[in-house]
């Protein structure tokens, strides 16, 4: 994924996340996964020299476990996944914590209904419980990304006096899968609530 923030002065930032992800079924109801971002910033903001760097990021492992209903068109299951401070900490590419996240999975599958497109729909609901309370991940100035890193993920610092729940996140995230000719297409969509309200003032997100 791209991503472009601008700045109230109106500079340019640019980030990208890619991930290579691995997953293998170890039956026909759990599969075990792990996932590899590579990380990138990019910034030309007024004033300042252009900088850049680029490095792997936090490894994280995965687990869907699909729930052994007799349905055919609703499937439920549950979804969890623990991240690694592995990623380089100089360059701004790691939480600095172990972080970990767990939810529930819901997919309605019309494939089979011969008077509908054949399409499944999932949506997928987690908590994630976000453990660098003393500095916070992802919202250093857009010029200096080295300092605390840059989203996804992002949360703040937990305030004195406040609970280590502070600025943990609730994640919801929606996809299709439709086959296409030899092809299947996955367009899908993510949504996240910050419990400490919205993006910093002056900054749009593109």
């Amino acid at each position: 994924s791209l991503h472009t923030l601008e700045d109230a002065n109106g500079g340019r930032h640019w980030f990208s996340v890619s991930s290579l992800q691995l997953g293998y079924g170890l039956s026909n109801f759990l599969e075990l996964g792990f996932e590899q971002p590579l990380r990138a910033w990019w910034t030309g903001a007024r004033g300042f020299d252009p900088q850049r760097a680029a490095g792997f990021g936090d490894f994280a492992a995965c687990g869907k476990l699909q729930l052994p209903f007799p349905w055919r068109t609703v499937r439920l299951g549950a979804l969890g996944s623990v991240s690694a401070p592995s990623g380089g900490r100089r360059r701004g590419m790691s939480s600095e914590s172990t972080d970990v996240e767990a939810g529930g999975l819901l997919t309605l599958d019309f494939s089979r209904l011969e008077r509908f497109l054949p399409t499944r729909l999932h949506l997928n609901g987690s908590y994630r419980w976000n453990r660098n309370e003393t500095r916070g991940v992802g919202l250093s100035p857009l010029d200096r990304g080295t300092e605390n890193g840059f989203w996804p993920p992002a949360y703040p610092a937990v305030p004195p006096g406040e609970e280590p729940s502070y600025n943990d996140q609730l994640l919801w995230r929606l996809g299709s899968s439709f086959p296409l000719a030899c092809w299947r297409c996955s367009p899908s969509s993510r949504s996240t609530t910050y419990r400490t309200g919205p993006a910093p003032a002056g900054v749009t997100t593109r």
